[in-house]
């Protein structure tokens, strides 16, 4: 049986066993854990249905020219690419350096891209930069932008949802 899916403007007919490629690109050991947490949803959501061909970046490789050179390759042919990041300010240079690299490479419209940006433990507008750079990356990539939901410490020490606003990219 054919399956269709579609996320925001990215539509891809799915045939059994398609295999997704998804490029992970993360600063530290938690922002890689906490990306392979979201992989392992989504295997459990999809299982039977398709599969997801991974490929993982730490950030302070990617000064490596050898190394962000493959990891620019990946990200060109990616279905998703997720960034994964817990700390304030921008994103270190090489890893820009490393997404304007790749983004001159993309030819196809299409695709997604996920940020896992922020932590409980800092306030959101200490991150929000890299929300709104990656936002724009997604815009030139012609791909969705697809933020996910952060769990933070509210008041009484409850947990409060802060969502990102999913945003679909329409070719003019």
């Amino acid at each position: 049986m054919n399956a269709f899916t579609q996320i925001g403007s990215t539509a891809r007919r799915l045939e059994p066993d398609t295999e997704w490629q998804v490029t992970v690109v993360y600063e530290d050991r938690r922002s890689r854990d906490r990306a392979m947490a979201l992989l392992h949803d989504l295997q459990k959501r999809f299982s039977g249905e398709f599969s997801f061909a991974c490929t993982w970046w730490r950030f302070r490789y990617l000064s490596d020219s050898d190394i962000a050179l493959v990891a620019r390759h990946y990200a060109i042919a990616a279905d998703i690419v997720i960034f994964s990041s817990a700390s304030a300010g921008l994103l270190p240079l090489a890893v820009m350096n490393w997404v304007e690299s790749w983004i001159s490479g993309r030819r196809r419209a299409g695709g997604v891209l996920v940020p896992l940006i922020g932590s409980p433990n800092l306030p959101p507008q200490l991150y929000a930069t890299k929300l709104f750079y990656l936002r724009e990356v997604a815009e030139r990539a012609h791909m969705d932008y697809l933020p996910q939901t952060l769990l933070v410490q509210s008041r009484g020490n409850r947990a409060a949802n802060v969502i990102g606003t999913p945003t679909a990219h329409f070719d003019q």
